[in-house]
């Protein structure tokens, strides 16, 4: 059901406006309800949201001059970014050996990050949080 107070967003940047963007739930791939958020197949999704932050601006990554100090498959994600939208990035990964073999590959839905057509959280009426799921 579409809130009027909300708008379909393009991801192309910061948007400026008073309606803030809407969340389609349809891009969440297998994590959704009809398929039991991946709990019936013993791959579970879950869902990762940025907390509202009044005013706040993520700094965007420039693609030719990545941190050094950043997970190798992020740093290969990012350079194959054939959509180059702007992002706040975001990768999942085990604290020790065992841990990254026991979650096995990952795969976010509907990218490995939060558009930042989300920002500027300015207490609009109906914003929504947005949402990457990990499977």
């Amino acid at each position: 059901m579409h809130n009027p107070n909300r708008q379909t967003c393009q991801d192309s940047g910061n948007v400026a406006s008073e309606k803030p963007c809407d969340v389609d739930l349809n891009q969440f791939g297998p994590c959704t309800l009809e398929n039991h958020f991946g709990y019936s197949t013993s791959s579970p999704c879950v869902f990762l949201k940025l907390k509202k932050v009044k005013d706040w601006v993520p700094k965007v990554l420039n693609s030719s001059a990545l941190p050094t100090k950043m997970p190798e498959e992020l740093k290969k994600y990012i350079l194959n970014d054939r959509n180059k939208v702007p992002m706040v990035y975001l990768s999942c990964i085990g604290d020790n050996p065992a841990d990254v073999e026991n979650m096995g590959p990952l795969e976010y839905y509907p990218q490995q990050g939060y558009p930042t057509s989300f920002f500027l959280f300015t207490n609009q009426d109906g914003y929504l949080e947005p949402l990457v799921a990990v499977h």
